[in-house]
């Protein structure tokens, strides 16, 4: 019998070839520290449940049959609602196990679900390997829990929060992901850790947040014993190279696509980075070595939005490395409308880029902007956050009456499904839509 159920909880886009089906690194990284430590783990991936059914709590509970006596679940906020409507009727029927959260969603707000939702028993926030190993040592006694970092839990009624765990500083000594509990064909391409973290303060982000904006780098020669495992193991699998901001250090990124041509190995790998962390003899090196995608985050095409949202570049900058990229790799460019300072004519600008971009061979990505709770602009804006009911249900692929109601119930703690009033994006929708938006993801 195992010790600990993990749950993978997110999407699959059975109808998007790439990047669909994505191996579950985190709560693998989770299953390889817990079995390091002499935990048995069994992993669950409810991406897969999600190609064939609606998500319903139903269909959440029905995955988590015969778990074991403490579940994990590890979510972003767009799940976050319907773990926890599931987890109150989990808890009802099995209200002797321990029930964890955790993951960017979560971590946001940790504080406020144990403070409105008593069936959730911990909350971590953060990185998660050491302290969910910390957790399984301590969980014979609630009084212990109180000597692990990083947690929000319940202890005598009453809701306690730990000190910060510190980040890891040296991710190579970390074991590797635990790859064995998932059938890998089931997936189209294996995710590889670089580094964790971003140094930058873009207003619409949680992801550089989570990390305490420190970039924590691994060494080369570490990732391309990873990479020839994988290559190894799995041959055929491409692979996305987990990074903020790739090119950000331009030496390191030199250095390895060297080492992967001397190698000699036929792999074909992507990541994501900033058209200004970019130049072409980076492009040349990357292509060269078997990259074959880049995803660069512009966001808007507006340089006014650009300027406020905290980035460094102006548009006429993004076209041109978007262009000189496309001569290398095949570019996704995701972009964001629905900024609290974001004009009609900013608006349209964005639409006109998406038009650009497109023409010329990339693929664009419009998103409706999700107010995440530990980003700048939820700091700046959240008392203006409006939740709007009828766009939810024409944008959001979950539809629920449980998870619309709790969204409704707790606004500020769901934030990332609401807009900013300044935005007007009930005003913006339609446009958007016929331009291609696609669904609503906070």
């Amino acid at each position: 019998m195992a010790d600990i159920t993990l749950v993978n909880l997110s999407y699959s886009f059975k109808e998007r070839e790439d990047p669909d089906s994505l191996v579950p690194l985190g709560c693998l990284y989770l299953a390889a520290a817990l079995e390091q430590n002499g935990y048995q783990v069994d992993f669950r991936d409810y991406q897969f449940v999600s190609r064939r059914q609606p998500f319903k709590t139903v269909s959440l509970l029905s995955f988590l049959h015969n778990s074991a006596a403490v579940v994990g679940i590890s979510c972003c906020s767009d799940l976050l609602p319907l773990a926890i409507a599931a987890m109150k009727r989990f808890k009802d029927e099995n209200p002797q196990k321990i029930v964890i959260l955790g993951g960017v969603g979560p971590t946001g707000v940790a504080d406020q679900i144990m403070e409105h939702f008593p069936f959730i028993d911990i909350v971590v926030r953060g990185e998660g390997e050491r302290t969910v190993v910390d957790i399984m040592d301590r969980l014979g006694d609630p009084a212990d829990l109180a000597g692990v970092q990083g947690i929000v839990y319940r202890q005598g009624g009453q809701v306690k929060k730990t000190p910060s765990r510190p980040r890891i500083q040296f991710l190579d000594r970390e074991p590797l992901p635990a790859y064995h509990a998932v059938n890998l064909d089931n997936y189209q391409v294996l995710g590889l850790v670089t580094a964790r973290g971003c140094p930058y303060r873009c207003g619409f982000c949680d992801a550089a947040p989570f990390w305490e904006r420190q970039v924590v780098r691994r060494e080369i020669e570490h990732v391309i014993r990873e990479i020839k495992q994988c290559h190894a193991l799995f041959p055929g699998k491409k692979i996305q190279l987990y990074d903020e901001t790739f090119t950000l250090d331009k030496k390191w990124v030199l250095e390895f696509c060297l080492r992967l041509k001397d190698e000699g190995l036929d792999i074909q790998w992507s990541v994501m980075t900033r058209v200004d962390l970019m130049d072409e003899q980076l492009m040349a090196a990357m292509a060269g070595s078997g990259c074959f995608m880049v995803l660069y985050g512009i966001e808007s095409g507006s340089d006014d939005v650009l300027g406020k949202m905290g980035k460094t570049y102006k548009i006429e900058e993004a076209k041109k490395k978007i262009r000189q990229s496309l001569a290398y790799f095949w570019v996704w460019t995701p972009v964001i409308w629905g900024f609290p300072f974001e004009t009609m004519e900013d608006f349209h600008l964005t639409l006109r880029f998406v038009d650009e971009v497109a023409a010329a061979g990339a693929v664009p990505l419009l998103y409706q902007l999700a107010p995440f709770p530990m980003s700048p602009l939820y700091a700046q804006y959240r008392e203006t956050l409006e939740f709007s009911r009828q766009l939810y249900e024409s944008c959001h692929l979950v539809h629920n009456p449980e998870v619309m109601g709790l969204i409704e119930s707790f606004p500020m703690l769901f934030s990332g499904f609401c807009h900013y009033r300044a935005g007007n994006v009930p005003g913006k929708y339609p446009e958007a839509k016929n331009h291609g938006s696609i669904p609503f993801l906070p």
